[in-house]
């Protein structure tokens, strides 16, 4: 799934608990996260989660490389025209804005 020079490939199942982690903090937020909703979420138990992340905190560590490699992507994708830096800075805002509002 995810690959870079950096980090880990990603299984299926790591990748399927990535998205539901993203899911349910975006619901709950960080102080609702479990891994107990987490394996509810994706229809296992909690030491199945534990097969595919070390700990809890190895599961945030893969999401916040999951996410900043995410985010090196999707703005290498802006084509940004020589302007002036400001015009720059509202393009790259916008793009952002933009798939935020196609990907809630």
């Amino acid at each position: 799934m995810l690959t870079s020079d950096n980090m880990q490939t990603l299984t299926d199942r790591q990748y399927e608990l990535i998205k539901a982690t993203i899911s349910l903090i975006g619901e709950e937020g960080i102080a609702g996260f479990s891994i107990r909703k987490l394996a509810k979420r994706v229809g296992i138990t909690e030491p199945a989660v534990y097969r595919h992340f070390q700990s809890k905190d190895d599961l945030m560590i893969t999401l916040a490389s999951y996410i900043v490699e995410h985010w090196h992507s999707l703005l290498g994708e802006i084509e940004i025209p020589k302007q002036p830096t400001v015009e720059r800075i509202g393009l790259i805002f916008r793009s952002v804005i933009q798939y935020f509002s196609e990907n809630r």
